[in-house]
Parts: C-alpha cells; sequence; structure tokens
C-alpha cells in the first residue's frame, strides 16, 4: 500500500498540483483501505460459545470483572496522561525549535520543511522507541506504516480538497 500511494503521489507531483479531484481520490483510496483494513481485522466470536463459557465457572468470572475493571480504569488514565504528555511535549518541541531557527535568522521555509517535520515526528519516534524495549515489533511496523498512508493520502488528501496545492520545482525529484 505504501509503495502504490507513493507512486500515486509521484504522479501527481508531475502534473505540479494537487487539485480538489485529487485530494477526493486520495480520500477513497484512504476510506477503501482502511475499510479493508477494519474488515481484515475482525474476529468474530460466536455467542453461544462465549455463553457456554461464562456458565463453566461463576468464581473464575466475577475475579475475570474485577481485574478488567481495574485494567480499564487504569489503562484509561496511562491513555489519557500519555495523549496530554505528547502533545505538550510535541507542542513545546516545535515552539522552541521554532524560536531558536528565528533567533539564528533561518527562513520560514527551512522552519516548516525541518523543525515542524521533526516535532511532529517526535510522538511517533517515542512510540517506536519504547516498542522496541518491549519488543513489540509489530508496533513499529504499525506505526511507519499508518503514518505514511494517514500522511499521505489522509492529511494530503484534506489539505487538497481544502485548497488545491501548487508544486514548485523546489519540490521535484532530480
Amino acid at each position: 500500500m505504501l509503495l502504490a500511494q507513493w507512486i500515486l503521489f509521484v504522479f501527481i507531483l508531475l502534473g505540479n498540483i494537487l487539485d480538489r479531484i485529487d485530494g477526493i481520490i486520495f480520500l477513497i483510496i484512504f476510506l477503501i483501505y482502511y475499510i479493508y483494513l477494519i474488515k481484515r481485522a475482525k474476529i468474530v466470536i460466536k455467542i453461544k460459545d462465549e455463553k457456554d463459557l461464562i456458565k463453566e465457572d461463576s468464581k473464575l468470572i466475577v475475579e475475570t470483572e474485577k481485574i478488567i475493571k481495574n485494567s480499564v480504569i487504569t489503562i484509561g488514565l496511562f491513555i489519557s496522561s500519555g495523549i496530554i504528555l505528547i502533545l505538550y511535549g510535541g507542542e513545546f518541541i516545535v515552539h522552541s525549535a521554532t524560536i531558536i531557527a528565528n533567533f539564528l535568522g533561518l527562513s520560514e521555509a527551512v522552519i516548516a520543511s525541518t523543525v515542524i517535520a521533526l516535532g511532529t515526528t517526535l510522538p511517533e519516534l517515542a512510540t517506536a522507541l519504547i516498542a522496541a524495549r518491549k519488543k513489540e515489533y509489530d508496533i513499529i511496523t504499525g506505526n511507519v506504516i499508518g503514518s505514511g498512508v494517514c500522511n499521505i493520502l489522509f492529511i494530503v488528501g484534506i489539505a487538497a480538497i481544502i485548497h488545491p496545492i501548487h508544486f514548485t520545482y523546489m519540490l521535484h525529484f532530480k
């Protein structure tokens, strides 16, 4: 999917503009891809089988429910605080780097293409490093692929719908 979207993106770049129709095409491809992923990921559990398991041991069910309740609350707190800290950290990095870049006299184009990219990539990098430390390599792969698909198809697609994107020769490959 990443290769297909990059080829599509390069062909559109050759036209020097990404217009609203291209943005709609990107969003349609994005939706089709994510519907495909959701359908593929669904695990169907028969209700009858689940009810049979519940009847087997009521004591085990009560203990499991207590653990699940505590886990849901704990996981919810961790996710909420993680999101807040990642958002604040990314904002802090981008703001600080922009001040430093302005102090050094760097142009806005340099700031936009490097500092902002760094600030938006740091949360993904932090997630990847934590996943690597825990040997959860599937998370890293999913992070990279999901980021690529979302950035090219969804973000660029939405941006093109809002306002057509004109490419300068500076952005072309040589």
